[in-house]
C-alpha cells in the first residue's frame, strides 16, 4: 500500500533516507485516511440532523483541519512537525469520539455514527 501511496501523493521527502521517506509516507497515509473517515462522519451528521449533531460537527471540523496541514508540513520538509501533528490529532480525535460514545451510552443516545450503534 505504501508503494501505491508513494506514486499518488508527492511527499516532499526527495533525497532523504529510506526511514524518513517511510515516516513521511505513513504520516501522509494516516492523515489522508483520517480525513476521509472524518468526512464520512461529517456527511452522516449533516444529512441526518445537523442541529442535534452540531457539537460533533464542530469538533470534527476542528480535527479535520489538522490533517491537511500535516500533509502540507511534510511537503515543506517539516517531517517531525507533520508526524507530531498528524498522530497527535488522531489520538485526540479518537479520545473525543470514544468519550462522546461513552457519554451517549450512559444517556441512552447515539450521537456518533458507529457500526452497531443501533
Amino acid at each position: 500500500m505504501l508503494d501505491w501511496f508513494r506514486t499518488k501523493l508527492p511527499t516532499g521527502a526527495h533525497h532523504q533516507s529510506p526511514a524518513v521517506i517511510r515516516q513521511v509516507l505513513i504520516t501522509n497515509l494516516t492523515a489522508t485516511m483520517s480525513l476521509v473517515l472524518t468526512t464520512l462522519y461529517l456527511l452522516f451528521y449533516l444529512t441526518h440532523d445537523a442541529v442535534y449533531f452540531l457539537p460533533l460537527i464542530l469538533a470534527n471540523l476542528f480535527f479535520a483541519g489538522g490533517y491537511p496541514v500535516a500533509i502540507l508540513l511534510n511537503r515543506a520538509g517539516r517531517f517531525d512537525a507533520a508526524r507530531n501533528l498528524a498522530m497527535g490529532t488522531v489520538v485526540a480525535h479518537l479520545f473525543v469520539v470514544v468519550r462522546s460514545r461513552l457519554i451517549a451510552y450512559r444517556e441512552r443516545r447515539h450521537p456518533c455514527f458507529m457500526p452497531g450503534s443501533g
